[in-house]
């Protein structure tokens, strides 16, 4: 699953809107983008949502740390063809915009009132898909990457955790650097960034996602952008860059801490994949998780999550805290624990239970954008959860889950050596 953990007011009020959600509308769009529509009933909001599949280090042999989030904030930063960037259009119509950039895929995200939908689709496809670059935009792109990558390091030490993780897991390609981080050693020219926003930021290379008070009509306002046709960058798979022997790393952060991770089944074994986001929920999730019960009152901040990828998946363990370290048993015992079958009716429950955080985590329009942009980016919309809350593929494999068969999935991913980190605090 690729998520945060979100908990719904009320659980009859979001099971009645998972029974009555409309269907999803794919659409093929002007210019070669495939379009996904899912209305949902609610506040009059939308999400608005272009996705491209692209390395974080770019496309060529040589490995550009952080090209694409470089590339996606100076194309938002430049003054664009129609005429007003587009974060002032999203703040002017009463709206949030956003970039996220993971290793394999570039979300440009905006959540806005319904009737500027339209309008914001618009101008975010003319920014993106015809993307013009200035020096201006790339001074003000690099100026805030160096702010977020301080920011990062002083505030957020599971995401430096997670950068160690992911680079002691794989031995290179774009799930070996941090997608968010440009290396020291030499910065991408305007250039470079044109280059690879040109081949990245595409119609066809793109998927809009629309949620929220929406129609199949909305997408008709995404425009086609440069004649450039051709086929979408195909999901990356990455397996062949595992370690053959996951490393320990150590790095400094403001606090200690600690982490694991261990590769896991492509997205392709949507059953095993499921297991693995159940694993992760019933012992880990923040509210109701086995091993969080057992961490309270304790000065440590635990995250962990199955992250689908198209292959391979990543489970990642972090904990960070001055008393991390008093708390790495628990979690050892507790993995440990699941490669045997839980109690037929402790098993049940906790079922149900990962069940209604799974429709929990896709109840807004932005969180439902985001889960459908991710699972299409990695090679199968249809296995994303909030297809069908009731009878799609995702609820199907949750509804097949066994003691013995999420017992076995966890001896099989979990059972070998992670890789590890250590923050060390400075």
């Amino acid at each position: 699953m690729r998520s945060t953990w979100r908990l719904a007011a009320a659980l009859g009020v979001l099971l009645l809107g998972a029974a009555a959600a409309p269907p999803v509308a794919t659409l093929r769009l002007a210019g070669g983008a495939t379009g996904l529509v899912r209305p949902q009933s609610g506040a009059p909001v939308a999400a608005v949502e272009l996705w491209f599949r692209a390395p974080s280090i770019g496309f060529g042999s040589t490995p550009h740390p952080g090209i694409a989030n470089l590339a996606a904030l100076a194309v938002a930063a430049s003054q664009p063809l129609t005429g007003t960037p587009l974060a002032a259009v999203v703040a002017q119509a009463g709206g949030r915009f956003g970039i996220s950039v993971y290793p394999q895929t570039v979300e440009v995200s905006a959540l806005v009132p319904a009737a500027e939908a339209a309008s914001v689709l618009r101008t975010m496809t003319a920014v993106y898909f015809t993307p013009v670059l200035s020096q201006e935009g790339l001074a003000q792109a690099l100026s805030e990457v160096s702010t977020d990558e301080r920011l990062r390091k002083i505030a957020e030490p599971e995401q430096t955790l997670r950068d160690a993780l992911f680079g002691a897991l794989f031995s290179g390609g774009a799930d070996h650097f941090s997608p968010n981080e440009l290396s020291d050693d030499e910065k991408p020219t305007l250039a470079d960034v044109k280059d690879f926003a040109t081949r990245a930021f595409r119609a066809s290379n793109a998927t809009v996602v629309l949620t929220g008070a929406v129609d199949a009509a909305t997408a008709d306002a995404a425009v086609p952008g440069r004649g450039e046709g051709g086929a979408a960058e195909p999901p990356a798979t990455v397996a062949a860059d595992l370690r053959a022997q996951p490393q320990s790393v150590t790095r400094t952060g403001p606090v200690p801490g600690f982490g694991y991770a261990w590769a896991g089944p492509p997205i392709s074994d949507e059953r095993a994949a499921t297991a693995l986001d159940f694993v992760a929920d019933y012992l880990f999730n923040p509210e109701t998780g086995a091993v969080t019960h057992q961490l309270q009152n304790l000065d440590v901040g635990l995250e962990a999550q199955y992250v689908t990828y198209h292959d391979p998946g990543v489970f990642y363990v972090e904990v960070t805290g001055s008393q991390a370290e008093a708390v790495r048993a628990k979690i050892d015992d507790a993995i440990a624990a699941m490669k045997s079958p839980l109690d037929a009716k402790a098993f049940q429950a906790a079922r149900l239970l990962f069940e209604y955080h799974v429709m929990s985590d896709v109840s807004t329009p932005l969180a439902l954008a985001d889960n459908f942009g991710w699972y299409a980016s990695e090679g199968d919309a249809a296995y994303a959860p909030g297809a069908d809350l009731d009878g799609g593929r995702y609820m199907a494999s949750v509804r097949s889950l066994t003691p013995d068969f999420v017992a076995r999935t966890v001896a099989k991913y979990l059972g070998a050596s992670p890789a590890t980190a250590r923050l060390k605090a400075k």
